[in-house]
């Protein structure tokens, strides 16, 4: 149920962007600064719309991304310090003990 309205919430925008440009077939003039064009008026505004769509994917990605990064630093930093408690945990408490600990061993 969730995916169907999920679908249908999709479908509503993408039937409006095509009856939005399909409806305003009127030229109109585009000042580019250094070139000017005539296009479709559906045309200007479906490119105005997904330019910004662009943008804010962009503005609001780069966020995430960036503590994303931070995330896969500190987990690497954390496995390095693990790895150190370990090998610290596994010394001998002193001489005497190393001792010992060879004797076991050695029988």
């Amino acid at each position: 149920m969730k995916t169907l309205f999920r679908v249908l919430l999709g479908l509503v925008p993408a039937v409006y962007l095509t009856l939005l440009g399909t409806w305003n077939r009127a030229e109109v003039p585009l000042n580019l600064v250094f070139h000017e064009t005539h296009q479709p008026l559906g045309l200007i505004v479906l490119g105005a719309l997904l330019i910004g769509v662009g943008i804010t994917a962009v503005a609001f990605t780069w966020p995430i991304v960036r503590v994303r990064m931070r995330l896969r630093r500190e987990s690497r930093r954390v496995a390095l310090l693990e790895q150190e408690v370990h090998g610290l945990r596994t010394l001998p408490l002193s001489e005497d003990d190393e001792a010992k600990a060879v004797e076991a061993r050695d029988g």
